[in-house]
């Protein structure tokens, strides 16, 4: 392990990673961040649209956690998630799907807020539901601290380069 090559675009794996540590370290409580394995069944908006997505962090609401308890599946009965994450995946089809897709379909499940982390701009975009809507609330670089419409609560100190500790 020790002699094995490092990654060399440590942000896909990480990123997720130091989000969550961020979150709970900020005061989200630790059974409610979820990264990477938390199924979230959203509207097939279009024709070949998926009916579950992945993201790769998603933040629940209390009431999920008895709902999980024997799989965490975000069924379309139960109330949307309060936050999802995703790390733009590189490629022209798998940007589109990540900021196109897969925002739609949050958009239309009711997800309060959603945030794009995007390696090759070096931003982080957090788009918040007004009404059946996303709009952008703000997009983050450098050392900008990232703010959380959805997480305003908690002293949530994130930012790009510094915190992620993702430079490019």
């Amino acid at each position: 392990m020790w002699g094995a090559p490092r990654p060399t675009q440590p942000y896909l794996t990480n990123a997720h990673g130091a989000i969550f540590l961020l979150l709970v370290q900020a005061g989200v409580p630790f059974p409610l961040v979820r990264p990477g394995k938390c199924e979230v069944e959203v509207p097939v908006v279009q024709t070949r649209d998926a009916r579950t997505r992945f993201p790769d962090l998603v933040v629940l609401k209390p009431e999920h956690l008895p709902l999980v308890e024997r799989r965490l599946t975000v069924t379309r009965d139960m109330p949307p998630p309060r936050l999802v994450v995703e790390v733009v995946s590189p490629g022209k089809s798998n940007r589109q799907r990540d900021y196109d897709r897969k925002q739609a379909q949050y958009e239309q499940r009711g997800i309060e807020e959603f945030w794009l982390i995007d390696p090759s701009l070096q931003c982080i975009t957090v788009l918040h539901l007004q009404g059946e809507r996303y709009e952008e609330a703000d997009q983050f670089q450098d050392d900008q601290v990232v703010t959380s419409p959805a997480l305003a609560e908690f002293n949530l100190q994130l930012s790009w380069q510094v915190q992620l500790n993702l430079k490019l």
